[in-house]
């Protein structure tokens, strides 16, 4: 289908440089995978694996204690949904408590990160929640009931309220892979910056969860190997799906107009072209209005 969506627009495999996939066996397998198809009419074209897909596997890394939370709220939430009188009843009690909103979200196993929003209304509906489940699904009631796992419940709702800022802010038609790669870079530094705080007794940067602990005139020392141990595997993972790379090689994408010409690492008549670009002063004008992402694509 899609090489006789080449041929049909007359687009030559040779003018591809390379090819982004989701890293599914059914696209990059050796024998009968797609990109193994798409290098056979062209060699040159190098294949990556998509940077929302590693950073959502990425963000997949949680410790046992803190994935029985992600099942209890999944499971609270299908209970309340899966009927219509269910949701109707929890709406209604959710106006009577005066809660801003009446209805909780649907998680979905396919897209791991719209955890983040399902964990967020649930911890922003606990109370009515609590109640709702009291009379109607007393077992998982106990839960809502016990402090320590909803402080778990706030920590999580936090964290991947963090993930899923960190995703929204890779994507878009002018994000590129240094931008988001420098993203990615500055997540991670938070990261330890975070344990580093952890282990002076500092939760400021996990709001629901700081507000919880203060509320409740709690200290966060019985869940803190917890949430370090999870930091640090998050940070693992994201250290295996983005393997530290040399960045600044690429600087004269980030401007050509004022990179270090030996340090590019280009080809001889790169350079000399890049010069030459670099020289001319209209280009330099509509670098500075459109910046990189829409630049190159017109730059001749």
């Amino acid at each position: 289908m899609l090489d006789t969506f080449m041929v049909e627009e007359q687009l030559s495999w040779e003018k591809c440089v390379s090819v982004c996939t989701d890293g599914a066996a059914a696209v990059t397998g050796h024998r009968r995978g797609v990109v193994t198809r798409i290098k056979a009419a062209n060699p040159k074209i190098a294949a990556t694996h998509c940077m929302l897909h590693r950073q959502a596997l990425a963000s997949k890394s949680v410790p046992p204690d803190l994935h029985n939370v992600l099942e209890v709220v999944v499971a609270a939430v299908n209970f309340v949904k899966s009927r219509s009188l269910k949701s109707r009843l929890f709406a209604k009690l959710c106006t009577e408590m005066g809660a801003a909103h009446d209805r909780l979200l649907f998680h979905s196993e396919v897209r791991w990160l719209s955890r983040g929003k399902v964990l967020e209304r649930v911890f922003e509906l606990r109370r009515e929640l609590h109640e709702f489940l009291k009379e109607h699904k007393p077992d998982l009631e106990l839960f809502f009931s016990d402090q320590q796992w909803m402080a778990k419940l706030a920590y999580l709702a936090d964290i991947f309220s963090c993930l899923n800022g960190l995703n929204l802010s890779i994507q878009g038609c002018y994000s590129t892979i240094l931008e988001a790669s420098d993203k990615i870079n500055a997540f991670r530094r938070k990261i330890d910056l975070w344990v580093h705080k952890l282990q002076r007794g500092i939760t400021d940067m996990f709001p629901n969860l700081s507000e919880f602990l203060d509320t409740n005139g709690m200290g966060v020392d019985f869940m803190l190997n917890t949430i370090t141990s999870h930091l640090i595997s998050l940070n693992e993972h994201f250290s295996h799906y983005f393997p530290d790379t040399d960045m600044e090689k690429y600087d004269w994408v980030r401007d050509p107009f004022s990179c270090d010409m030996i340090a590019s690492g280009l080809s001889g008549k790169a350079e000399d072209e890049l010069l030459e670009l670099s020289s001319d002063c209209t280009l330099r004008m509509r670098f500075n209005q459109q910046g990189p992402a829409e630049f190159w694509p017109t730059a001749e």
